[in-house]
């Protein structure tokens, strides 16, 4: 039975990651799960466990942890079944229990109308502000959807998609986990826009006929050029950029598709940081770089703790884009900061690591504690989603620290991320050593310094029209509010 090959699946997957305790707490829920479900179908016409076991196996692809699998198995078992809360809490525990309780809520979230979306989009945040990490059983039970929607009405298939590429992807891509960012964004284009997948596709099979030779004959120049440095390189490949990244791409510079050049990036895995500079010295050695186009994330990582060497050079009359990294890098990279439960020594320093790269969701806390009811979330929604969502930039504080905030964010808005007081008090900014006015849009590994008032708050009115961000801008309405009587 088909059942039964993927549990042998999920079996094996759990035995190369997990000690023997956790194979036989999943046969233990698998047969629980089996018994439960039944015989009953989706939807889709898949079975409810065919689906519950692909849940499972892509969340140990993604490298979650046992309790995550586990939940991701049973995710649906109290909406399908007569089981409650405090029946899986007493077989499985109540972490476990709670995780499926809160992915269960962010079921109810509906991309229908203006007013429907920002209340379940609410509810789906405050769920992510009591535990983000029921979100990761989330984005396992769409990407198992997306790929089973032949089955379903056009309206639900595009609800669906949407809502995975406008809300899911993009908080995927603020926990690091590329990996997931990528799929979920491709699965939702390839259901929204078929035709325009289908002109990439297109253009990325071309892509690869026609630059396999000049990708062996850059392949075999590294390889040549690492033995000689004595280094030994773990993984390189060329890797394709992802379908709805080339299209955005696309869009942006009103190019035609046939155009894009960087269609792929040529990924250099290799053993020690050591060796990423010294490869990427030798790349440059042989390759002339692009000016402007090198990017260090090693020493200045995201703030999701994404890190690599970024370079693009001129080769054979096209521009090819070379990420240098570790392995460890590369598991960050792909599958955020879950990827430490692969490196059994690092599993306890999991939690910290998650607690600190999830920093960012303290917005949402502010949001659950400041907004009362639905018509306050509506006034703000715009405002949050694209301090959230949108494109980020990495900045530079004078001691070295990286601040994340939005792609048009000003130095009154840093000002703000670093502490309400330097921005009540602000009187000027220098950026990389200048002095900038105030409306300043600010660029990824700029330098910001924040000139400050020693005396009273410099708050003006006019501030409001500056910045770009949510926080800075409550906290600019706050201090009006309160000193309103005092002019």
């Amino acid at each position: 039975m088909e059942n039964d090959r993927k549990f042998k699946q999920l079996l094996q997957k759990t035995r190369d990651c997990c000690p023997t305790e956790n194979m036989d707490e999943i046969r233990r829920v698998y047969e629980f799960a089996r018994v439960a479900f039944g015989d009953r179908k989706r939807a889709s016409g898949k079975s409810q466990l065919d689906h519950a076991l692909d849940v499972a196996i892509l969340l140990i692809d993604w490298k979650m942890p046992p309790d995550i699998v586990i939940a991701g198995l049973l995710h649906d078992i109290l909406e399908y079944t007569t089981y409650t809360e405090e029946d899986i809490a007493k077989k499985f525990g109540r972490k476990v229990a709670r995780l499926i309780i809160g992915e269960n809520r962010l079921d109810s979230l509906k991309y229908m109308g203006k007013e429907r979306y920002a209340e379940n989009l609410r509810r789906m945040f405050l769920a992510m502000a009591d535990d983000v990490q029921v979100v990761f059983i989330k984005f396992a039970d769409r990407v198992d959807n997306l790929r089973t929607l032949a089955g379903l009405p056009e309206e639900k298939k595009r609800r669906l998609a949407l809502e995975s590429l406008n809300i899911y992807a993009p908080i995927a891509g603020r926990l690091g986990m590329d990996l997931i960012r990528r799929e979920l964004e491709d699965l939702s284009f390839k259901n929204l826009m078929p035709k325009e997948y289908g002109k990439i596709s297109e253009l990325v099979e071309s892509y690869k006929k026609h630059e396999r030779k000049n990708y062996e004959q850059v392949k075999q120049k590294i390889e040549d050029g690492a033995k000689t440095n004595g280094i030994k390189i773990t993984a390189i490949e060329n890797r394709i950029k992802s379908m709805y990244s080339l299209y955005r791409k696309a869009e942006a510079k009103k190019k035609n598709p046939t155009k894009i050049y960087d269609i792929a990036a040529c990924r250099v895995i290799v053993p020690t940081v050591a060796d990423c500079y010294t490869l990427l010295g030798i790349i440059h050695a042989n390759w002339h770089p692009l000016p402007d186009r090198f990017k260090d994330f090693i020493a200045q990582p995201k703030p999701n703790g994404y890190r690599s060497l970024h370079t693009n050079v001129f080769c054979n009359k096209t521009i090819v884009e070379f990420q240098i990294r570790t392995i460890e890098m590369h598991q960050e990279a792909e599958y955020g900061v879950t990827a430490h439960w692969i490196y059994k020594e690092q599993r306890d320093q999991w939690q910290k690591d998650f607690v600190k790269r999830t920093a960012w969701i303290k917005e949402l806390f502010s949001i659950q504690k400041e907004i009362k009811n639905h018509a306050d979330f509506s006034n703000t929604i715009k405002s949050v989603k694209l301090d959230l969502f949108k494109n980020r930039i990495f900045v530079l504080t004078p001691k070295g620290d990286v601040i994340d905030l939005p792609d048009d964010a000003t130095p009154l808005d840093y000002a703000y991320e670093i502490h309400v007081e330097i921005g009540h008090h602000y009187l000027s900014a220098k950026v990389n050593g200048e002095i900038v006015p105030m409306n300043h849009i600010l660029h990824s590994n700029d330098a910001v310094e924040i000139i400050r008032s020693h005396d009273q708050p410099t708050v003006k009115n006019s501030w409001l029209r500056v910045v770009a961000t949510r926080h800075a801008r409550e906290e600019i309405k706050n201090f009006l509010s309160k000193h309103a009587d005092d002019e």
